[in-house]
């Protein structure tokens, strides 16, 4: 008897709802969340790549909003995406034209039996083959651009190790020290310290035909170096290296460092005044010339991480006190000329097909495009191109729309901040701004992530406008912001009598007085963050 496979199995139908995220959607989202010089070279990437897009210079109204603008652009609202999908059937204000398909395509490419955009593979191609030297080119235009752009580059930085490396190739080493040397320099930590046993270093260099006194020798030939301090093993080496070149005017200070540099540290000046049998005074003195020194000497030496911000948004207060939120003026890409008479099939479109069949220098770039277009695989790529310019062009205008809409309610809250009448930004979370304008928070985020805000109070991080409330209300009656509070406690730490400065739970009772009621850990907290010591190590002598 055959056995029975069938056993077992069954057909069932299951629903369920899942999200599918487009290509579209992503594409949004990116732009979304890139700060605006990051937006800018991916324009520049697409402008290198599409030969459908242009840059055009706006003017400086040409890219601001208004209220209006705002309510026309608010008709529709997150359906729980990240990409801030707004009404299906908007359309970006840089695109003209309607989507193009193969039923309203123009007379020319009636026979073509063109396929879906979605259905078409990627297919390489090759522009130049069809671009002349008369076409619009989307590089640097001239020399002198290229010229002003190498000027304008920052130097590359010497590292520590090769900074030493230099001063090494001066001296006369044996060769077994200098190749001990080379193998330091470049496992020294980025302050400049040595934070591996010699041994070890040894050990994990087999090649290297040296004994562990070759390595000790080295390490003080690495130590005589500049600058003062490299190589030391520990802060107290560090310092003692320090001071070894500085002179026997420094014997007191080497004292603090040799045997009570931890009581340095803790603030507990009459402990050492009492060991040195020296005054209070003495013991200052010898701090403050112990604080002349570098405690992380290979700092200096350390790739900087100076980053440009430029702003994503402006906001001013015109003469009737009310708020403008403005985009940065600049050029925006668009969707060539050449192109749009290809598919626009529009009024603009056949006028523009007809200006560019009467114009003598582009009337055959024009031809040979509107002639590629019959083809399969040419034609096929050239939609490719358009689409994926007006995708771009969509995604750009959506970002510009959720930026304004989230910068217009962060601006409402924190009015009185912004315009100096308060010192610290009022409570305000991502998710009351997500329910304000009927977006999801994760929208906020994005919006938000590296993004700046010229104010007048200068160049600031729209992310800084968030603040979470804390405690209890002020006197006022108003909820006090974490900023809020941070500010207090710096006031009162400040104004402090050094000699007896302020316990953590002293300074919760003083902010108790001033209704913000927070937990003493959380005044801690708040007073580490702003760099400041325990009230011991505060203290004054």
């Amino acid at each position: 008897m055959a056995p029975d496979y069938t056993q077992g199995l069954s057909l069932q139908m299951n629903q369920r709802m899942e999200m599918v995220m487009t290509p579209q959607m992503i594409q949004s989202m990116e732009m979304l969340q890139l700060p605006l010089m990051a937006l800018e070279q991916r324009i520049q990437q697409e402008l290198l790549e599409n030969p459908a897009l242009e840059l055009v210079d706006l003017e400086d109204d040409a890219d601001s909003f208004d209220s209006s603008d705002a309510a026309d652009n608010d008709s529709g609202t997150d359906s729980g995406s990240s990409a801030d999908s707004e009404s299906a059937g908007e359309k970006s204000p840089a695109v003209e034209s309607d989507d193009f398909t193969s039923d309203d395509s123009p007379d020319y490419l009636a026979d073509n039996g063109e396929e879906s955009l979605s259905r078409i593979d990627e297919v390489d191609f090759e522009w130049d083959d069809y671009y002349d030297d008369s076409a619009p080119r989307r590089g640097f235009e001239d020399d002198e651009e290229r010229f002003d752009l190498i000027e304008n580059t920052a130097a590359s930085e010497i590292s520590l190790a090769q900074h030493l490396e230099e001063q090494l190739s001066f001296l006369e080493l044996p060769e077994v020290t200098l190749a001990c040397c080379n193998v330091l320099i470049y496992r020294l930590a980025h302050n400049g310290y040595l934070d591996a046993p010699l041994e070890e270093i040894l050990a994990q260099n087999p090649d290297l035909d040296a004994t562990a006194d070759d390595m000790e020798e080295a390490l003080l030939t690495v130590q005589e170096l500049d600058p003062p301090g490299i190589g030391a093993r520990d802060l107290r080496e560090c310092l003692l290296l320090q001071l070894d070149r500085l002179g026997p005017e420094h014997t007191f200070t080497r004292m603090l460092v040799e045997n009570y540099l931890e009581d340095v540290a803790a603030n507990r000046l009459p402990k050492i005044s009492r060991a040195l049998s020296c005054t209070i005074d003495d013991v200052k003195l010898g701090i403050n010339d112990l604080r002349t020194l570098n405690p992380n000497p290979g700092l200096q030496f350390a790739p900087s991480q100076v980053t440009a911000a430029r702003a994503d948004l402006i906001a001013e207060m015109n003469d009737n006190g009310e708020w403008d939120i403005t985009l940065p003026s600049g050029s925006r890409p668009e969707i060539s000329e050449t192109f749009l008479a290809l598919f626009d099939t529009t009024k603009h479109g056949k006028a523009l097909r007809e200006k560019l069949e009467q114009d003598a220098d582009r009337s055959e770039e024009f031809k040979r495009l509107r002639e590629l277009l019959r083809r399969g695989e040419e034609g096929r790529q050239l939609r490719e191109k358009y689409q994926s310019a007006r995708w771009l062009l969509t995604a750009i205008a959506q970002r510009e729309r959720t930026l304004y809409r989230v910068a217009v309610e962060v601006v409402d809250v924190q009015s009185s901040y912004l315009s100096g009448q308060d010192d610290a930004p009022a409570p305000l979370m991502m998710q009351e701004v997500a329910d304000r304008i009927g977006i999801d928070i994760s929208t906020v985020c994005r919006a938000v992530h590296d993004k700046y805000m010229q104010t007048p109070l200068g160049l600031l991080p729209l992310r800084n406008l968030f603040t979470r409330a804390v405690g209890g209300s002020d006197n006022d009656g108003k909820k006090s912001s974490n900023v809020h509070i941070m500010n207090r406690i710096r006031e009162m730490i400040e104004a402090e009598d050094k000699t007896k400065p302020l316990k953590d739970d002293q300074i919760q009772d003083m902010l108790k007085e001033q209704g913000i009621e927070i937990q003493r850990r959380t005044v801690a907290k708040y007073r580490d963050n702003l760099g400041y010591l325990s009230h011991s190590k505060r203290r004054t002598y």
